[in-house]
């Protein structure tokens, strides 16, 4: 039995979304109008990967428009130190959520917090890793 092909890219960015539904769902408590939902990226090398162009187009079909309810941090990763120092931004920000793009951005950005949600693309086993 096979199992069908998930679009990795299209879940990734539902995984990103629904990590931001509890800031905007209905609850007892007011909600925040016009919040601003900040989510970081991590990316080492590439930051105009298929894979980035996806989350803004996944984001954007759910109703996450950049500069109007969504900030979308991409630096330049140029090495697993710059990525260290942006997830240590991000940490500081009080981002909403980290997006990690492979195995060692993923391991990055769970050396950094484990307090913001960490949504990543193609990496090896999470248990395995620790993520």
């Amino acid at each position: 039995m096979t199992c069908p092909k998930i679009n990795r890219v299209a879940y990734c960015s539902l995984a990103v979304a629904l990590t931001l539904v509890p800031a905007i769902a209905p609850s007892n408590q007011p909600r925040e109008t016009g919040k601003n939902h900040r989510v970081g990226v991590l990316t080492l090398l590439l930051t105009d990967r298929p894979h980035i162009r996806g989350l803004r187009d996944g984001l954007k079909k759910a109703g996450y428009m950049e500069g109007k309810k969504l900030s979308l941090t991409i630096p330049d990763g140029k090495s697993p130190h710059s990525l260290r120092a942006a997830a240590n931004t991000y940490v500081g920000d009080g981002h909403d959520v980290i997006v990690a793009t492979g195995t060692s951005e993923a391991k990055i950005a769970a050396e950094m917090t484990r307090e913001i949600p960490i949504v990543f693309l193609p990496a090896s086993d999470r248990w395995a890793l620790d993520l």
